[in-house]
């Protein structure tokens, strides 16, 4: 329930395209649902454009639309679940009933699972925040069951806050007390885009890397982060470089993976040295956990070997991205790139995969010849399947687009 001593702001993390059907959606992170506006909708944005009271906004749209009580303040909660109206706080405790956090994506138990069984990724970055983070103010911009920010405190940090905007947010907080972490990392429940640190940061951690690097819109939250988290917006992003490459593949391609969820569980505690039982306890009564149907289906594993995979090319570069730079130059417009192909073969797809460079020594990759990850591949089919020769080349455009509020690359032939 809206309560009229309340002050509500639209979210900075909102965006707000028009769909196929001509009607105005607005979306906020990937862990919720995009939602279509009505016109009274966006009366009540127009209200909330600055941080305003309810009382006070409510006199105006009610003058302005002719909008009844019971109407505005169903409006309110209803952007208000969907954090496009996101309470003012002093501060962003967990249990800060003001706040209402994502269910859908990333509180999703499965797939905080799939994340943490990924000891390729998860060791990579332990091994960079060991490097960087002693005596440091560290930000974990989407901190999930909270691993990385709990692998900073151990590695010295002056101080950590963890950011999680869904619900998986209260088994971040179980972890950190569990781990007797209490004192050095502070949860911030929200949107990275609507939080405001207590101090300024030295060194910003974040994994909002899909399949597709781009799809969970790490370019604009990491912009976002960048220049109000940072001491004059400057300091260590981990990872600070991310290349987009592919190679082309045959058409009798198919991915596949297997859950496998119960026996790594039991190994998570090892594998990365800290206290997994409030996970543990999560686990025993997740039903999800038991149904293959709620894992991600991507190309994950490999069938007999590297070359089972039918990939009939080089590796090719389609795009890279400094973190530290223009963000908005560097992801507009059109980029170009040539495939070598390297055998005779039928290619009817691309297969995409990423480096994400840690720091100046690490990366982290997802790259076909590598030690797979949760990740896998995201795959783009080609208009059509055609014969290649050893030593031709393809020309490829890349471009980084946005649809229902998330960015991906989205490439075709040249």
């Amino acid at each position: 329930m809206i309560h009229e001593d309340i002050t509500l702001v639209v979210s900075r993390a909102v965006l707000i395209q028009v769909d196929g059907d001509g009607q105005l959606v607005a979306s906020n992170s990937v862990s919720r649902v995009p939602c279509r506006l009505s016109d009274g909708e966006l009366a009540v944005l127009r209200a909330f454009a600055r941080p305003t009271p309810v009382a006070r906004a409510r006199g105006a749209v009610c003058r302005e639309t002719g909008m009844g009580l019971e109407q505005f303040v169903r409006a309110c909660e209803r952007l208000a679940r969907d954090n496009i109206l996101t309470p003012v706080r002093a501060d962003f405790r967990a249990d800060d009933a003001a706040y209402v956090p994502a269910s859908a994506g990333f509180a999703s138990f499965a797939l905080q699972h799939w994340m943490l069984r990924d000891a390729t990724r998860v060791t990579a970055y332990r091994s960079a925040i060991q490097a960087h983070v002693r005596d440091k103010v560290v930000v974990d911009v989407g901190c999930g069951t909270g691993i990385l920010g709990l692998f900073a405190a151990q590695a010295g940090a002056r101080k950590v806050y963890a950011i999680e905007e869904s619900a998986i947010a209260t088994l971040a907080r179980e972890m950190i007390r569990a781990n007797g972490a209490e004192d050095r990392v502070s949860l911030l429940t929200g949107n990275s885009k609507d939080i405001e640190l207590p101090e300024p940061a030295d060194v910003i951690i974040h994994e909002i890397l899909g399949i597709d690097p781009f799809f969970e819109n790490v370019i604009p939250y990491i912009d976002d982060a960048r220049r109000r988290f940072f001491r004059g917006g400057e300091g260590r992003l981990i990872p600070h470089r991310i290349e987009l490459c592919c190679v082309g593949v045959e058409p009798e391609f198919v991915p596949s993976i297997r859950e496998r969820a119960v026996l790594e569980a039991r190994e998570f505690g090892r594998m990365y040295g800290l206290n997994f039982a409030p996970y543990l306890h999560v686990l025993e009564h997740a039903e999800e956990i038991a149904h293959d149907t709620e894992f991600p289906r991507r190309g994950s594993d490999f069938r007999e070997s590297f070359f089972a995979l039918g990939i009939l090319s080089e590796e090719c570069l389609l795009r890279t991205i400094d973190l530290n730079g223009d963000l908005v130059a560097q992801s507009t417009g059109e980029s170009r790139a040539t495939m070598r192909i390297r055998a005779d073969g039928r290619i009817g797809s691309l297969l995409l995969f990423f480096r994400a460079h840690l720091d100046e020594r690490l990366q982290l990759t997802t790259s076909p010849y590598a030690p797979r990850t949760h990740w896998g591949w995201a795959i783009r089919d080609l208009p059509r399947v055609f014969n290649v020769k050893a030593g031709d080349e393809l020309d490829l455009r890349a471009t980084i687009s946005t649809f229902a509020g998330r960015e991906l690359m989205q490439v075709r032939l040249g």
